[in-house]
């Protein structure tokens, strides 16, 4: 679905508001709830802990139809249109946090890691929410690419996918996993 359930949400502010953000990757905005939620706007204006201001934001959105339907032009400085495997990295300055929200899930596993990989080298923090449990889900709005193609449990994220990064925070609802990460120290 372009949008995405509220669990996490709150532990994904806390935790950015309290960083100097100004530059911020959104990797399949969908809707734009990030950017909602942290500059307190739409379903997330009744957020507490304040709001991130003058940040610079690129949306990376596969489903073109999304930025019309949904206004991301008006959300985000910067709009990229591919699937994020395809990204060419070196082309972009670094980032502060790229978040992958409900993103993962979408992909297959080795697409996945090397999603992350290249999220890990080219921000400060790596923000991961996906779902925990099975959650198989189809087709929506139109867009194939809203299908899950991998089911995670707990063990698979921090034992397969981030087993190489140092998690700085999680948060481990009923349904969606909220992982901090970034590269390890070498």
């Amino acid at each position: 679905m372009p949008g995405s359930m509220p669990e996490g949400k709150q532990f994904i502010k806390d935790f950015l508001i309290s960083k100097n953000v100004k530059r911020v990757m959104d990797v399949g905005p969908g809707s734009g709830n990030y950017v909602d939620l942290l500059s307190g706007t739409g379903e997330y204006k009744d957020y507490p802990g304040g709001n991130l201001s003058n940040v610079w934001w690129v949306g990376v959105e596969i489903f073109e139809a999304y930025i019309t339907i949904f206004g991301l032009y008006n959300k985000y400085n910067d709009i990229i249109i591919l699937d994020i495997f395809d990204l060419n990295w070196d082309q972009l300055d670094r980032f502060d946090v790229i978040i992958l929200g409900d993103v993962i899930e979408h992909m297959t596993i080795s697409r996945a890691r090397e999603v992350i990989k290249q999220s890990a080298a080219h921000a400060d923090w790596v923000i991961l929410s996906l779902p925990i449990v099975d959650y198989p889900q189809g087709s929506a709005w139109g867009n194939e690419h809203e299908a899950h193609v991998e089911q995670y449990s707990i063990d698979r994220v921090r034992n397969s996918l981030l087993a190489n990064y140092e998690i700085v925070d999680s948060y481990e609802g009923t349904v969606i996993g909220t992982y901090i990460f970034r590269k390890k120290d070498e």
